[in-house]
């Protein structure tokens, strides 16, 4: 197996594609990548190409519910839910999460999920896009607080808004299809994609991600 295989430089790619051209019997190679665009075309033409993808969050839902089940674990599947939807696509990364939760020796609740993951409940998300769009400060920072006071990181907090953000952008491009979230969300979504232009919702976006990249010059996160 050659790890991030685009590193090697041309004279290493000019010595594997002889290698390739006459591969030993008992050798299999397995070059792996994520810039698979920088890889010579001599060299791609001689392999097996696969494209692997981020799992779906139904996806990781449905393995976590079996796994649950083997292992004797009690959890409802709206923290399921929010297990998968935290591991972005990994279900590595789902399963770790699941078996730390396990681990804490009480019932896994959302609000457990919660304060191990550091994330906030959906409701915190959409009382600060309401207070956004209702040009409310008092109320949004009533909910920023509340949030912190909670033990949650705002770093996280503000990866969820944006993740909501962007589920508003995909409904309003017609694409609901890709929105995986709870169906009380669903139907917020749907009202905040009529109620929100795009060019605005496209700057909050950008004004969020801007605030998790400066945070580590903020004396204050929140």
């Amino acid at each position: 197996i050659v790890d991030e295989v685009h590193m090697l430089s041309q004279q290493a790619f000019n010595a594997l594609l002889k290698t390739l051209e006459e591969p030993p019997a008992h050798a299999m190679f397995i070059l792996a990548t994520t810039e698979a665009h920088k890889i010579p075309v001599t060299v791609i033409s001689r392999c097996q190409r696969h494209d692997f993808r981020r799992i779906s969050v139904s996806e990781i839902v449905k393995q976590l519910e079996v796994m649950a089940k083997t292992e004797g674990i009690e959890v409802k599947p709206e923290v399921l839910a929010l297990i998968a939807r935290q591991a972005t696509g990994s279900l590595r990364d789902a399963i770790s999460i699941l078996d730390q939760l396990a681990s804490a020796d009480q019932e896994i609740t959302s609000e457990l999920a919660h304060q191990v993951l550091g994330t906030s409940p959906d409701q915190a998300v959409l009382n600060l896009v309401d207070a956004i769009l209702n040009n409310d400060a008092t109320a949004g920072l009533d909910t920023l607080h509340e949030s912190a006071e909670r033990g949650n990181d705002p770093a996280q907090f503000a990866r969820q808004v944006i993740a909501y953000f962007r589920n508003v952008l995909l409904m309003q491009m017609g694409n609901p299809d890709r929105i995986d979230v709870p169906g009380n969300v669903m139907e917020v979504i749907k009202k905040h994609s009529q109620e929100i232009e795009v060019k605005q919702l496209l700057d909050l976006i950008k004004i969020f991600n801007g605030a998790i990249n400066d945070r580590g010059a903020a004396w204050q996160p929140s």
